[in-house]
């Protein structure tokens, strides 16, 4: 019985040294690895974006939770100087609007609500509740710096309503129970 010895030429095709395919397995592995480090390197980038979109995002959030706060806080502000008894719609509209002029400062997108208090405030007698209803639009955009110039690069627009019904004669019961 004869055993057959099989020829693995190298790459100048003599006998004896690194067979071709364990010279083209690591072109092929150099080439991979490389392949994954510059996908990588380029990805790094967009996740950059978009942390920063979402910070970007919740800071619309944020502030939108802000001015629900404000202006709930100026009704109940404006109800709580009243009688409650006799209710009347346009002090209350007056008060509201001095508490919301008083903050404006501090949240420039209340000047949509104050051009439209009048609108927005119903006041149902029969069945004792004040209706607030408003729509109010934050916008917010984001810059950045591109070859010295400011370029926007996102920008956003968010609509929300802020809309409250207050039970004007339950809180007058509740006010006097307490007092």
């Amino acid at each position: 019985m004869m055993i057959r010895k099989t020829n693995n030429f190298n790459i100048r095709g003599k006998r004896g040294g690194v067979p071709i395919s364990v010279v083209v397995l690591v072109f092929v592995v150099v080439a991979l690895i490389s392949y994954s480090l510059f996908i990588f390197m380029g990805e790094k980038r967009e996740i950059k974006k978009s942390i920063g979109s979402s910070l970007f995002v919740e800071e619309i959030y944020s502030r939108e939770a802000q001015i629900r706060f404000y202006v709930e806080s100026s009704v109940y502000q404006s109800l709580k100087e009243m009688n409650l008894f006799n209710f009347n719609a346009e002090d209350f509209i007056r008060r509201f609007s001095d508490k919301l002029n008083a903050g404006k400062n501090y949240f420039p997108e209340v000047e949509q609500i104050l051009d439209k208090v009048s609108d927005g405030v119903e006041y149902d007698k029969d069945r004792g509740i004040l209706k607030v209803n408003f729509d109010i639009v934050l916008e917010k955009s984001l810059t950045e710096k591109i070859d010295g110039k400011e370029v926007e690069t996102a920008k956003a627009r968010h609509k929300f309503v802020v809309r409250e019904d207050y039970r004007i004669m339950q809180e007058a019961k509740n006010a006097e129970e307490q007092a």
